[in-house]
């Protein structure tokens, strides 16, 4: 039976139980991947002295909890930074769109730059960051169901007969992400039936991007709403992450998520698939 608080205890346990390693992989997760962007891409766009002198002045006229949510004009600025960090290869795709457009005016170099600045990125975000991504996901596997932790492992996708059918599998799900947006409802919707991919290609790195695409389907079927739940359940530890300059996040928040999240994928792979 699903349960938010029992997947949130697992992950926590798991989380502890290799705590140093978990926050390091976790760490290298979001600096050369970009996920948990509101801990290193956004943390530096807030006003963390004010928000702290708000937050500080409202603790002495409301309850600890309304204090903090009474600055409710920070939390969409954590929602958007998620957002813009999800929908970082559709902008420099209109990065690309940009260049041609400039070296149509005339205007060469600016064209060129902003041609190799897209061309590099999105090279990085496919070939090495989305593939780094899985073997970090392996990681978190092995530690929710072995004792043993190999470090090693996060490199593994790299090799040769696991490496292009990783690229591949990735492209093909935020490539269909992408179009999906387009339909806003049903970017959403399609977001959580491609949710369990990485986590199923981490553990079969050859498995094809329809067959992934199909079991991921199954497992969130009747999930998405309880898994989006459980999405929200960490709106406020990260909203307090920016109170201490993103620390919270890195050595706390975002390897109890990570580590939940590994809970639910072997929770619905065992009970939905």
């Amino acid at each position: 039976m699903f349960s938010r608080k029992k997947l949130k205890e697992t992950g926590r346990k798991n989380f502890f139980k290799n705590y140093w390693c978990v926050v390091a992989v976790c760490f290298l997760l979001s600096y050369l991947t970009g996920v948990y962007a509101t801990s290193t891409n956004g943390i530096h766009q807030y006003d963390n002295e004010k928000v702290t002198r708000e937050v500080v002045y409202n603790m002495n006229h409301y309850s600890t909890y309304q204090a903090i949510f009474r600055n409710h004009k920070e939390i969409p600025n954590v929602v958007k930074t998620e957002i813009d960090s999800w929908m970082q290869p559709v902008k420099y795709l209109v990065q690309l769109g940009d260049s041609i457009i400039q070296f149509i005016n005339g205007n060469f170099l600016f064209a060129i730059a902003c041609f190799i600045g897209g061309v590099l990125y999105i090279g990085y975000y496919f070939f090495f960051a989305s593939v780094f991504r899985i073997g970090c996901y392996e990681f978190f596997i092995e530690n929710h169901t072995k004792k043993m932790r190999r470090m090693n492992i996060l490199f593994a996708n790299f090799k040769k007969g696991k490496y292009l059918n990783t690229v591949k599998v990735m492209f093909l799900r935020k490539f269909y992400l992408i179009l999906w947006c387009f339909t806003i409802v049903g970017g959403i919707v399609k977001y959580y039936e491609y949710r369990m991919i990485p986590y199923i290609l981490a553990e079969d790195s050859h498995i094809s991007f329809h067959d992934a695409h199909m079991l991921s389907k199954k497992m969130m079927q009747g999930m998405k709403w309880k898994t989006f739940l459980l999405d929200a359940s960490y709106l406020g530890w990260y909203f307090l992450s920016v109170l201490t300059f993103g620390f919270l996040s890195i050595f706390y928040v975002n390897p109890y998520k990570q580590s939940t999240e590994i809970a639910l994928y072997k929770f619905l792979r065992e009970n939905q698939a």
